[in-house]
This record gives C-alpha cells, structure tokens and sequence, in this order.
C-alpha cells in the first residue's frame, strides 16, 4: 500500500475521507476515526492491480474505529461500511481460540501497525475482492435501512 499512497496525491485522499465521514458520520462516534486494510507489498507485485485505482482503494477503508477487539467482537458475516459507497467488507472468517479474522476470505496479517486513535492501520495478506460480497452476500448491496451493518451492531451489543 506504501507504493500506492506515495502516488497518489495525498489531497485526493483527504477529500475522499473528508466527504465520506460527512455523507456516513455515525451518531456515536464525536470524532472521526479512520480503518485502512493495507495489502502487503507482495501483493502488488502478484495482483492484478498493480497500480491499483482510487476506487479499490476507497473500498481498503472504513470510516469506522475497527481496532483489534472490536473485530474481534462481531460475527461472520458481519458488515463493515466502505468509502465506496455501497460496497461494504464482509467478516469472513473469525477465530475466538487464536483470534484470527478474515474479511472477504483475506486474513488479516498485522493488527494496529498504526493507531493513533483516529486512524488505524491494519495489514491484509491481499487486496479484497469486490466481488466477494456481491456474490455471497448480494443483500448488502441494497441500500435499505433495514440492513444492519457493523456500526448498529456495536450500539445493540
């Protein structure tokens, strides 16, 4: 993710946040807090995105404070909200005894590499797959009020 980010201007990325929290500010969050899913290096070398577009990227982070426990804590199946709008992550796979998680079938490597309480950096073996949750969870697509994501969850736990 470090060769992405050093190519696109920083401006570009600012504004994509700045307009997301606005457009999906949560009512239990006071201050906006930033997760971003980073890919390994490895897999820009092995992806099909080698210079992955802002989309892709929108798609690598929530606007959402999802530290380590926090993850932890939700269900598979569990939806977490995107920059890309209408394109939510999906909790795949989740290990109470080892604590392992996945989202969109990817594990996540390296918990917190930076948290500074607003944003908070998490390392992924690869780039999620847009697909995934439309084809397993086509439902998430819709944007209907009855669907719970993650952030009414964690206010109902």
């Amino acid at each position: 993710m470090s060769l992405t980010l050093d190519l696109i201007p920083l401006r570009t990325l600012l504004s994509s946040l700045q307009s997301s929290s606005s457009s999906s500010s949560s009512s239990s969050n006071t201050t906006t807090a930033f997760t971003i899913f980073c890919p390994l290096d490895e897999a820009f070398y092995s992806s099909k995105y080698p210079q992955p577009p802002l989309t892709l990227l929108q798609y690598h982070i929530s606007p959402l404070k999802l530290e380590r426990q926090t993850l932890q804590s939700y269900h598979v199946g569990s939806k977490i909200d995107t920059l890309l709008p209408g394109h939510p992550l999906v909790i795949s796979t989740l290990h109470k005894k080892t604590g392992q998680v996945s989202i969109n079938d990817v594990k996540i490597t390296d918990w917190e590499i930076y948290n500074d309480g607003r944003i908070i950096l998490h390392g992924v073996e690869n780039f999620f797959d847009p697909a995934f949750q439309t084809l397993l969870y086509p439902q998430y697509d819709r944007q209907d009020n009855d669907i719970r994501s993650v952030t009414d969850e964690r206010t109902t736990l």
